[in-house]
């Protein structure tokens, strides 16, 4: 290919790059920078055209190439400048010089003898006599690509993320071409006098065309989708076979020792067959390479399906469900972004549970949350289908399906799915846009929707399992935190449950507890809890004892209670038992002082306390809910017990505090002030008495 052609092809492309990159978005300082620089690059290429091909007039034309030159390096200052997304230009003191100085060296190389004195043409080319201004011009060329590498460096030390890797692009994309153009423009004339090779200034910007496509293709710079159709894809493959076919002659008459440019009719059929014959395979391997380069794989739905359904239906954690689902999506489709959103019962709005997008994209930011009046949720809620974007305006007279698409381009979404579950929208599936630039085909969504479809129940699953967690964390906490010793057995009699306190309480450990059943626990528990089993009647506050090493024992307290399903048979028993080692002992010793006997109190019997205010600081309604303080005067009355307390008129002055409640459902916590200690108690209240019952 001739200089001329190769230049007339770089000023097409970069009128072409210039105009696609200023078209996506012509409010943007940072497209209408770069389309300048662009244009100027054409405009630099068609001024070496008419030098190669003698054009007249030269001067006009040298000059010409100077004023592009000259436009070229401030476009590459401004575009640096303002990029990535820089709204508004800030114009600082090295920006206001280079502005100026492009603006004088622009009307000087174009009207005045003093960078351009003459242009003649000699048989080696055109030749140029330099006025005075030339050198400060190269010293301005300087300065514009000196300045262009501060403000790189200084961006890509600052930047994180998508921007560092945008500028890494740029910096390779714009500087390296950038330093071998003043090689071979700038300090090659200043040296020996000859513009030989100002030709291929031009030419370095197919690094910038190359490596600008590749960044808008691979990386959506500044935002920009290209979608490349398959056609292309195609003309490639077969442009590529093409220049197999032509090497492959010329490498053969290099190798024979032909000089001739026609090539015979016997050796072209013979080549013509190798590279059919390899054309096939040549073309597959191109199409699946240029597929995978513009993220336009394909996939196979069964496998993919059958992969998704085994993984779903085996993970249970809700985090780790999410990242499955999310990845494969974005595997089999390639989506610029992921946005899972489940409904909130709590706050009544889809609340976003995992959101993903790729590092290099800036463009979906979805909220945190969707309210439940959002004409998105209201969309999918009514038609129990999944909205593309693309498609709704081919409904133009359906509003609904408008606004919901309206707001679902305001998430910078193409597409949103809704994970039902008995008719009703559990959560809300948000996808991007494919990066290959291909909408969602009919095969996509009926793959989505299986896939969202399964991915309810295995959400509703896990969902299910964090609320068993959680109550078997709660249950834990509560037992470990008790005072009374808990066992639970299942409908066999083995023990399913036990706290650290019924460990503590009968001298095994909580693994060996774990182990026994109702006949190998000790007599004293495991015959309660057996009687319980077989008749289902609960036992409570019966008095017992637990032997321990040395011939001793403890006294106990015991309650059981049988454990039901939905249709009322036993599943299972519960006994909770606690220690009355040092109740009977503070009991002796307030009789000995002479305090009245609240044994049965202490000792957990049924007893029933009847309260009456004495001196009360507050109103009656105020105390149960208020961390407030009353006087009672309480009397004691036996329900049952071995021995006597006492008589009816038996009164004691208590101090009583109630505890405010963390949570409206739980039982009101009182503590309660005796002569000689503190006691916590749960109490009720039945219209005008008030029950206390011990922990």
């Amino acid at each position: 290919m001739s200089q001329i052609g190769l230049l007339l092809i770089v000023a097409v492309l970069n009128s072409g790059l210039g105009a696609l990159i200023y078209s996506r978005n012509p409010r943007q300082l940072v497209n209408r920078s770069f389309a300048l620089f662009a244009f100027s690059l054409a405009g630099w290429s068609l001024t070496q055209v008419s030098r190669l091909a003698g054009g007249e007039p030269a001067i006009f034309w040298a000059r010409t190439a100077f004023f592009m030159a000259t436009l070229s390096a401030f476009a590459l200052v401004l575009f640096l400048h303002v990029f990535p997304l820089q709204r508004s230009l800030l114009t600082t003191l090295p920006i206001r010089i280079l502005g100026a100085s492009a603006a004088a060296f622009s009307v000087i190389s174009v009207l005045t003898p003093w960078i351009v004195k003459s242009a003649s043409r000699t048989p080696s080319g055109r030749t140029l006599i330099y006025g005075p201004l030339y050198d400060a011009f190269a010293v301005y060329v300087v300065c514009c690509i000196g300045y262009s590498i501060t403000v790189l460096i200084q961006k890509t030390r600052g930047a994180r993320g998508a921007e560092r890797q945008q500028l890494k692009y740029v910096s390779a994309a714009l500087l390296v071409p950038g330093i071998l153009a003043m090689i071979t423009n700038l300090i090659v004339p200043i040296l020996t006098g000859a513009s030989n090779f100002s030709h291929l200034g031009p030419i370095w910007s197919l690094i910038i065309i190359a490596m600008m496509a590749h960044a808008i293709i691979r990386h959506r710079l500044m935002n920009i989708r290209v979608a490349i159709r398959q056609g292309v894809v195609y003309i490639g493959a077969i442009a590529t076979a093409a220049c197999v076919f032509f090497i492959l002659v010329g490498a053969f008459q290099r190798v024979v020792g032909r000089d001739s440019t026609s090539v015979p009719l016997a050796e072209a059929v013979v080549f013509a067959v190798i590279v059919a014959i390899a054309f096939q395979p040549l073309k597959g391997w191109l199409h699946d390479s240029f597929n995978r380069y513009l993220y336009r794989q394909t996939y196979d739905y069964e496998r993919t399906l059958r992969e998704a359904s085994r993984r779903l239906s085996t993970t249970l954690d809700l985090r780790s469900l999410m990242e499955y689902l999310v990845q494969i999506v974005d595997r089999t489709f390639a989506v610029d972004s992921v946005a899972v959103y489940l409904w909130d019962q709590q706050s009544r709005t889809f609340r976003r549970q995992f959101h993903r997008a790729q590092p290099e994209q800036t463009a979906l930011a979805t909220p945190q949350d969707l309210l439940d009046n959002s004409e998105l949720v209201r969309y999918v809620r009514q038609e129990e289908s999944a909205l593309v974007r693309d498609t709704s305006v081919q409904h133009s007279d359906n509003r609904t399906l408008l606004a919901a698409a309206k707001e679902l381009e305001s998430l910078g979404a193409d597409l949103a799915i809704p994970l039902m579950r008995d008719h009703d929208v559990e959560g809300i599936f948000v996808l991007g846009s494919k990066r290959s630039g291909d909408p969602y085909f009919t095969d996509d969504l009926d793959l989505l929707l299986t896939l969202t479809g399964q991915a309810a129940v295995a959400i509703q699953n896990a969902q299910l399992y964090q609320q068993v967690l959680l109550a078997n964390e709660y249950v834990e906490n509560i037992l470990r935190t008790m005072d009374s010793g808990v066992i639970t057995v299942d409908a066999k009699g083995v023990v399913a449950l036990c706290n650290s306190t019924a460990a503590r309480l009968t001298n095994l450990s909580r693994e060996r507890l774990s182990t026994l059943s109702v006949d190998t626990l000790p007599i004293s528990l495991g015959s309660q809890l057996q009687q319980t089993l077989l008749d289902g009647h609960p036992r409570s506050q019966t008095e017992t004892n637990l032997p321990r090493a040395g011939d001793r024992l403890t006294p106990l307290v015991c309650s059981t209670s049988s454990l039901r399903d939905e249709h009322g048979s036993i599943i299972g028993a519960l006994i909770v038992f606690s220690d009355l080692s040092k109740m009977r002992s503070r009991t002796r010793k307030d009789e000995q002082n002479g305090w009245p006997p609240l044994a049965p109190w202490y000792l957990g019997l049924r007893t029933r306390s009847r309260i009456r205010w004495w001196r009360s600081r507050h109103s009656r309604s105020c105390f149960p809910t208020g961390t407030r303080t009353a006087t009672f005067e309480v009397s004691f009355q036996r329900s049952s017990g071995p021995r006597s307390i006492g008589s009816t008129d038996s009164w004691i002055v208590l101090e009583v505090s109630a505890l405010r409640r963390p949570k409206p459902w739980l039982p009101q916590i009182y503590v309660i002030r005796y002569p000689t200690h503190w006691h916590f108690s749960v109490a009720r209240s039945s219209r005008r008495r008030w029950w206390f019952s011990a922990i």
